[in-house]
């Protein structure tokens, strides 16, 4: 940026506007001019009453109507904050003998007003916090990679095992009021460590179903901004694991709705459309100029040989912060058309998406409603099984069955899938998938008992198979001696006949086992 106004670089005990400027005698511990030319600085602390360990603040600015004295940032200058690698506070931990190579960027313009963020630290857990106000992009689930540049607000408190209160000035940097999307968390700092990582507690605002819901700031104070801690950050397995692959649609990747690569645990297929972060190993926003990706893994809990589930996002709707499901997305999954597998199996190194015999199309609509089938299962004429059996139950659409008795399914026509423990049951709650395939018709706004979901046949109305899958090896696949059950009679699969809102007639009996 060309200015003729000097660069200040100070160390302050605070980062605190108000101080800073009625106050800045008090708050800066010593300041220099920094070389314009040569864009370094050497700050001398010898004869202040800073010390090896202290807490300080190191920020540059362009000083546009420096006077001579004391100097503070003020409206219409431009700042820039050191910040540590890793942090979210931008503090800087004094060390003797010289602390240097610090680099600052100034990248904020200075604005004139006072705002602030205020509610409550939820729950019992207890430990050192940090909060953070939050103006940027989410652009994956490792918060170190956040920009300090969209960081609004920061401070450091120690939280007791009881709710607490906390209050987050905004800094009156980068962007006037009203800023718009906010993002609030709290940082659980379970080791002490000064950083994100394995065995933090992240904590978020949140209305209604959003994981994190972002807030309008303007001028004065927003209060009743409660937060709880709803993710855990895993311990690292420091595997080499990483995921590579092309952008599904290409034509519509675009910066206006960005897509998102998501790995989740394969043992709770449910979650990724109605709890997306129970599961959710990692998360990762493509860059809207980026087509060919590399997802990196160590930072996750995840170790070659684990299955999990591969998931692209288009959030069409997207306004800023965390992505959020909802009507009118798009959603893909890796998955296999051959084996109908819809997880995959990690290796050490670099792992291709699609892997080989998978497909990854960005075929299925999102939408919102809630229904569900109820549905028992009758092992009594299958064979032999262990323990570790597991039971993959699915509802496919009648336009995605070739061959229900060889078992030829087009698993993109898949309505609802359950995975559980190889047992009979008397009555469990199918729920009905909330992205489903673009070439199926969605009633959404139908009300029981008109359909909603597109049905085939005038005379005979049919609309769904209900069929289940023992895997006795507990491999996630059609394979082996697995077998596979049906709702109908001995060989006569029978079709649900029409799928509503909210719970629709049964139990369906799923029986009759054998290998396909």
């Amino acid at each position: 940026m060309q200015t003729d106004a000097p660069v200040m670089v100070a160390v302050t005990r605070t980062m605190d506007p108000d101080t800073l400027r009625t106050r800045p005698d008090q708050a800066i511990i010593a300041y220099v001019a920094a070389s314009k030319q040569a864009a370094d600085f050497r700050v001398d602390l010898t004869d202040t009453e800073a010390r090896a360990g202290d807490a300080v603040f190191v920020f540059a600015f362009f000083d546009r109507n420096y006077n001579g004295g004391v100097p503070f940032p003020d409206s219409g200058d431009e700042i820039g904050f050191y910040e540590e690698e890793g942090q979210l506070d931008p503090a800087l931990t004094l060390r003797a003998g010289g602390n240097t190579g610090l680099q600052i960027d100034i990248n904020r313009r200075v604005y004139d007003y006072e705002a602030a963020i205020s509610g409550q630290i939820l729950g019992d857990a207890s430990g050192p916090v940090t909060l953070v106000a939050y103006a940027g992009p989410v652009t994956s689930s490792d918060f170190t990679s956040l920009e300090y540049s969209q960081v609004m607000g920061v401070i450091t408190m120690d939280k007791p095992d009881r709710p607490a209160d906390y209050r987050v000035d905004i800094l009156p940097y980068g962007q006037d009021v009203p800023i718009e999307d906010l993002q609030v968390f709290a940082i659980l700092d379970q080791n002490q460590s000064q950083s994100v990582d394995g065995g933090d507690r992240i904590g978020f605002f949140s209305q209604g179903d959003n994981f994190s819901t972002p807030i309008t700031v303007p001028a004065g104070r927003v209060g009743d901004i409660d937060l709880e801690f709803k993710f855990d950050v895993p311990e690292p397995s420091g595997y080499d694991i990483s995921l590579t692959g092309q952008v599904p649609d290409l034509a519509a990747h675009d910066a206006d709705r960005p897509l998102y690569i998501s790995v989740f645990d394969a043992q709770s297929p449910d979650n990724v459309l109605e709890d997306p972060y129970t599961g959710l190993k990692y998360f990762y926003q493509v860059p809207p100029d980026v087509y060919n990706y590399t997802i990196d893994l160590p930072k996750t809990d995840l170790c070659p040989g684990d299955e999990v589930m591969v998931v692209a996002l288009r959030d069409n709707d997207f306004t800023g912060g965390f992505p959020q499901l909802s009507s009118g997305d798009k959603l893909g999954l890796v998955q296999n058309p051959g084996d109908y597998r819809m997880t995959m199996e990690l290796t050490h190194g670099v792992n291709p998406i699609p892997p080989s015999g998978y497909e990854f199309p960005l075929n299925k609509n999102v939408y919102e409603y809630e229904a569900s089938l109820s549905y028992s299962v009758n092992l009594s004429t299958a064979g032999d099984y262990g323990a570790e059996s597991r039971l993959i139950v699915l509802a496919v659409h009648v336009n995605g069955v070739n061959d229900l008795s060889s078992f030829n399914i087009d698993i993109n026509y898949l309505l609802a899938a359950d995975i559980l423990p190889a047992r009979d049951y008397d009555s469990r709650e199918l729920p009905v998938l909330t992205a489903i395939y673009e070439g199926l018709e969605i009633y959404e706004d139908a009300e029981p008992p008109d359909p909603l979901i597109e049905s085939v046949g005038t005379f005979s109305e049919r609309t769904a198979y209900l069929v289940a899958v023992l895997d006795k090896d507990d491999n996630g696949q059609l394979d082996g001696n697995d077998e596979v059950g049906y709702y109908g009679g001995l060989l006569l699969p029978r079709t649900i006949s029409r799928i509503t809102r909210e719970a629709n007639q049964g139990p369906y009996e799923i029986g009759h086992f054998s290998e396909p």
